[in-house]
């Protein structure tokens, strides 16, 4: 498994001797994973540090005490090991795949909010560019739907219209806006209200 110095700094708390800092790479994947799990895992970690390390420094030069640091010893490196193959095989592959997912999402929010700025200044351009119109080749459609240009068979794919409304659309279009649309074919207020979210309306 290859490492990225760039965002894999993080693991560089393994590499403490006997595991007393990893504990810190499962807080710092939890917060940035938002998983509440990750983060209890760190602090069960760090339990186990705090314990070994308690075990450890109970020594007081009697054969007793040896023991105890041969047990404290033993415990920090079980724990060592556990906490890296837990690190490297499971958390940080999911964490870059939620950080992934998570800038995918944000990204085409942001080319949607460009999208929807583009039809209010320019619906032209918006046009031209394909901006609601998944059903034509190259077109930026940007993950919405021009219910005033597109077929039916798009306007199909919108959840919360039946056969019924999208050929009323199609019949009754173009709407001026979504609140157009939805008194005019008396549509409920949550189908209004996902029309909001997954429409655009271009002029004609």
């Amino acid at each position: 498994m290859s490492l990225r110095l760039s965002r894999d700094w993080w693991l560089v708390f393994l590499l403490v001797p006997f595991g007393w800092m990893s504990w810190a790479s499962f807080l710092y994947a939890g917060v940035r994973a938002r998983r509440p799990l990750w983060l209890a895992t760190g602090g069960a970690y760090l339990l186990i540090t705090v314990v070994a390390m308690a075990i450890i420094s109970t020594g007081d030069g009697t054969a007793a005490a040896e023991t105890y640091d041969g047990i404290g010893t033993v415990l920090s490196l079980l724990m060592w090991i556990a906490s890296f193959a837990h690190v490297l095989e499971d958390i940080r592959p999911e964490l870059y795949s939620r950080i992934e997912l998570r800038e995918a999402t944000e990204r085409r929010q942001l080319e949607t909010d460009a999208a929807r700025d583009l039809v209010r200044r320019s619906p032209e351009r918006a046009r031209a560019l394909g901006v609601g119109r998944p059903d034509l080749p190259g077109a930026r459609h940007c993950g919405l739907i021009d219910l005033n240009g597109a077929p039916p068979e798009v306007l199909a794919g919108i959840p919360g219209l039946d056969e019924q409304t999208v050929e009323q659309i199609a019949q009754l279009r173009p709407f001026s806006s979504v609140e157009d649309l939805g008194s005019a074919l008396d549509l409920p207020p949550q189908v209004v209200e996902e029309l909001r979210v997954s429409a655009v309306l271009i002029g004609r």
